[in-house]
């Protein structure tokens, strides 16, 4: 059944086995192309490892035309863009996203200013919220080390003081 394989293949993932759960869930679309929490978990499994990134766009981009407006898999194709060095394309799904009081706004806002700094446009932040989205920024910032992305670690390095008059929080800890 489809919610067991779902299931199974969760677990799998949690242990550490993201190629086995891949292929478990692989074998369920096979049989069911337009079962969304399949499409869903697969990105989300596919997207927690750098060696998983290209299965993860492909997945993506496939779930993506069964549910073209899905929004976890329109993050999930804002994020595999980010996470492969393709800010420049993310930025305005990001942007998108942060602007949609449905999703995690924090997370979203934080990523859509990475692709800001690396494309060298300035971004807005609510000031209420600077801490909060630090510590996203942070979070990405840390993955897109993991996922060694050595050219946008590097512009937003090389715009640090840009960085600081919105997240000063975030800017500090990269000093």
């Amino acid at each position: 059944s489809i919610p067991l394989c779902v299931d199974f293949a969760r677990y799998l993932a949690s242990r550490g086995d993201t190629v086995h759960a891949l292929q478990v869930l692989h074998g369920v679309i096979g049989d069911e192309t337009r079962h969304l929490p399949v499409w869903q978990l697969g990105g989300d499994i596919a997207l927690r490892e750098p060696m998983t990134v290209q299965v993860a766009e492909d997945w993506i981009c496939e779930a993506e035309r069964f549910y073209p407006t899905d929004r976890l898999i329109r993050r999930q194709k804002a994020e595999v863009m980010l996470l492969s060095g393709r800010s420049g394309e993310a930025g305005n799904l990001w942007r998108d996203l942060a602007e949609d009081q449905m999703d995690q706004g924090f997370e979203a806002i934080a990523a859509y200013a990475i692709c800001s700094l690396v494309a060298g446009r300035n971004f807005d932040c609510p000031q209420h919220a600077e801490k909060t989205i630090s510590e996203a920024f942070i979070d990405w910032y840390r993955r897109l080390i993991a996922f060694q992305q050595n050219h946008t670690i590097e512009q937003v390095n090389l715009r640090i003081a840009e960085l600081d008059s919105v997240l000063p929080t975030a800017a500090g800890l990269l000093r």
